[in-house]
């Protein structure tokens, strides 16, 4: 349901408390009009609206945006600067200015003025209708999962053939002396975990691949195409922000990408050409999934090229 803003907001003035209103969600299939609400805060992100990542709007009223600590400070934030004879002394210029150090994110700011004058245009009840309608959708496909399960099998016996080969330690060996270690590393990092999902799978019925998800994704190309592994990764982002926008849970699958790059016979069981190359799978579902741990990241080692 949806919170009653309005009496909230009313009855902590009666209380003299401050009410501030997360809209992220809100926002997507609703119009709210802030002086009507009287809210002290109103914060929403951009790409809840089809908007750009990394950016939103905090509104606040003026004195109560002044009363606030700066977290950060500098250019633009300041009307002057003093000197007490050992220390400068900066006098902070006032809200909005002075909480908005440093360069802005002027692509992103435009990128949400022009999903909110989209939005703008949509009438109100025919937006959640519409989405209402890919709901009820989405639930009804998620509700079966045969399709998953078939592309799991088949990603499920290239690894079965991998593992066989990797447990092969002349083949192992000799690959890695003639500057071919891929086999070696992947029997060294990922053999045992894969196998140990791959039991678990065909004894259990637990799907370590896609979690259970009732539905996959798979984002390809065509062959051809100027920079397809960068459209792929725009079509993946926008991807799980739809799923994310409906309540859905999503996970990239790897494993499920690196065998079909390897096996192409998987491609051709899902109908998919042969020459078309595969960059994403996304599994999506209603989240239930207990995680075991947290999961790993590899260090990052920025390099620069100086000329």
């Amino acid at each position: 349901g949806v919170t009653p803003a309005e009496q909230v907001c009313a009855l902590a003035r009666r209380r003299g408390a401050c009410v501030l209103v997360d809209d992220a969600q809100y926002l997507a299939t609703h119009r709210e009009d802030a002086q009507a609400l009287d809210a002290d805060f109103i914060a929403f992100s951009a790409h809840k609206l089809g908007g750009p990542f990394g950016v939103g709007v905090l509104y606040g009223k003026r004195r109560l945006l002044n009363r606030l600590g700066r977290y950060k400070v500098g250019g633009g934030t300041v009307r002057s600067v003093g000197w007490d004879g050992k220390l400068p002394l900066p006098d902070y210029l006032g809200a909005p200015a002075g909480l908005e150090a440093g360069v802005p994110n002027f692509g992103g700011i435009v990128g949400l003025m022009e999903a909110v004058r989209f939005l703008r245009d949509i009438p109100e009840d025919g937006l959640r209708r519409h989405i209402a309608g890919l709901a009820a959708r989405a639930a009804e496909g998620l509700s079966r999962r045969p399709a998953v399960e078939v592309l799991g099998n088949l990603v499920g016996a290239y690894f079965d053939r991998l593992n066989r080969l990797a447990a092969n330690p002349l083949l192992r060996n000799l690959l890695r002396l003639i500057g071919r270690p891929a086999l070696s590393n992947y029997y060294h990092h990922y053999q045992q975990t894969i196998a140990q999902g791959l039991r678990e799978w065909r004894k259990q019925g637990r799907d370590r691949l896609f979690h259970g998800a009732p539905a996959a994704i798979i984002v390809g190309s065509r062959p051809g195409a100027s920079c397809p592994k960068e459209d792929a990764l725009l079509a993946t982002g926008n991807i799980l922000l739809a799923a994310h926008t409906l309540g859905l849970a999503s996970c990239l699958i790897g494993f499920a990408v690196a065998a079909m790059a390897k096996d192409q016979q998987i491609q051709q069981a899902l109908g998919i050409p042969g020459e078309e190359g595969i960059h994403a799978v996304i599994a999506l579902g209603y989240p239930a999934e207990p995680y075991q741990r947290f999961t790993g990241r590899k260090p990052v080692t920025p390099r620069f090229f100086t000329g």
